[in-house]
């Protein structure tokens, strides 16, 4: 069964104009970004959405990436944050990838002013609504739907 990290390595996607660069060096995408969460009207509540973007690095790594970008027009603001989501290239499945995406992604450390303890911001990510166009483009990267249940699995009978 083929992960995400290998699905991306054997679409041989590293060719022609690059998609950009990084401190790890010149990558391509495997795929068109997809949307996988998206909110707000751009007016009365920030216009708000979730893409995931999986690049494959001349160097031979692979990045998952979730990239928050939003947009205020009643103010004129705009802001864009990539987060790196290296579970992702660890999934088998689709199924898979939803669970890690449902998880969300971990925005911001800090520490809570009245008790002096750290915090991590968990940021949402994922809207079942976008889930059937992600579904389609790890499908064509060759990911499974879904992974045998524990039940299906089949276990060598006890030689005795």
């Amino acid at each position: 069964m083929v992960n995400l990290e290998s699905a991306v390595k054997n679409q041989k996607c590293r060719k022609g104009e690059i998609a950009g660069t990084s401190k790890d060096g010149r990558y391509w995408l495997v795929c068109d970004p997809v949307i996988i969460k998206d909110s707000g009207n751009g007016y009365d509540v920030p216009e708000v959405a979730f893409s995931l973007f999986l690049r494959h690095f001349e160097n031979e790594k692979v990045e998952a990436v979730v990239r928050l970008k939003g947009r205020f027009s009643r103010n004129n603001l705009s802001w864009n944050h990539d987060y790196s989501f290296p579970a992702l290239l660890k999934c088998s499945s689709i199924e898979d990838v939803f669970v890690e995406l449902k998880k969300g992604i971990k925005t911001m450390e800090g520490y809570d002013e009245d008790s002096r303890q750290p915090i991590e911001l968990i940021k949402e990510c994922f809207a079942e609504h976008c889930s059937k166009n992600l579904a389609i483009s790890l499908t064509k990267l060759g990911l499974l739907e879904s992974r045998p249940g524990p039940d299906e699995i089949a276990v060598a009978p006890h030689a005795g």
